[in-house]
């Protein structure tokens, strides 16, 4: 999803989705101001962390990087690119 902060509305309206889809995978742009337009970023996080999801960096050649911390999410200036995905 790249939907300029809308993200965090569209989370939301998609919560039977999340709840009956236990593979699913979400990437999206990550940038706090933008989600913080639309709603509370802290709460998203603990509710995704809620569903299962953890928050991984994509890097720059596309791949998976490190699982980011709640801190870590919070505190981005840059925008990334992000995949939430549940542990299995």
């Amino acid at each position: 999803m790249d939907i300029e902060g809308s993200e965090i509305l569209a989370l939301k309206g998609a919560k039977r989705i999340i709840e009956s889809s236990p593979n699913l995978k979400i990437v999206m742009e990550w940038s706090v101001r933008m989600l913080g337009y639309y709603g509370n970023v802290a709460d998203l996080i603990d509710e995704m962390h809620a569903y299962g999801f953890r928050f991984h960096l994509i890097d720059d050649r596309g791949k998976l990087g490190k699982e980011l911390s709640k801190d870590e999410l919070l505190n981005m200036s840059e925008i990334e690119d992000v995949v939430l995905m549940r542990n299995k």
